[in-house]
């Protein structure tokens, strides 16, 4: 398990759990409360549905990618552990199997 000892260290142990792709690990990265927005804006509260929502894509679109992650910025709201995390990513792998999409094709060319 991935210990988090200070707040800044968040975003390289999500990033590790990523690469490893240990859904199991990165849910205990989270308060059993916490909440998570992907970048595609999927919203879901709670450990298990956190888990739930990465096990899909790292089963399938993502199971052999890398992820880069860099700390934005961190806001302390209390002075408990509590804190919002922001950061950035970039994917440096991402498995495709099968021909693109016909939108992505097109979108391609242009």
């Amino acid at each position: 398990m991935i210990q988090i000892k200070r707040p800044e260290e968040a975003h390289h142990a999500f990033q590790t759990c990523w690469n490893i792709h240990d859904v199991e690990a990165l849910g205990t990265l989270f308060h059993e409360d916490a909440t998570f927005v992907n970048r595609f804006g999927h919203y879901v509260r709670g450990v298990d549905a956190i888990i739930e929502l990465h096990a899909s894509i790292h089963a399938t679109i993502y199971s052999d990618s890398q992820l880069a992650n860099e700390l934005i910025d961190l806001v302390p709201i209390g002075d408990d552990a509590v804190v919002q995390l922001k950061m950035s990513f970039t994917l440096l792998k991402l498995k495709r199997t099968g021909p693109l999409p016909n939108a992505e094709r097109t979108s391609a060319r242009r």
